[in-house]
């Protein structure tokens, strides 16, 4: 009978699972604290403003467009390594990037 690899372990499962039992059952819902309702929630500190402030300070314009921020498109604290993605809000993860630039990029790190 042909099998199927589960896709988190990799073991031997029937071919119309992708998962193992084991697996299944370690899976619980994550916290969502992206959706959290003010930024102390969300894990943006008093901190990480300072640090956002500083860079902006060092670098008044964004990295990729290399556009001045103004009132309809202002120059933000952009993650390098995403915080979803095991980043820090550490001055060293920080890069300043425009709304538009920061909006666009989503959660993809580098």
């Amino acid at each position: 009978m042909p099998n199927n690899m589960c896709s988190r372990c990799n073991r031997l499962i029937p071919l119309s699972a992708t998962r193992c039992g084991a697996c299944i059952n370690n899976t619980g819902p994550k916290p969502r604290v992206y959706k959290a309702k003010n930024r102390h929630a969300r894990g943006y500190t008093n901190q990480w403003l300072k640090n956002v402030k500083a860079a902006i300070a060092l670098q008044p314009y964004c990295s990729f467009c290399l556009t001045r921020g103004d009132n309809s498109n202002p120059l933000t604290g952009d993650h390098r390594i995403p915080r979803s993605k095991g980043g820090t809000n550490s001055p060293s993860n920080i890069r300043v990037l425009c709304r538009r630039c920061n909006s666009r990029r989503g959660n993809r790190g580098y």
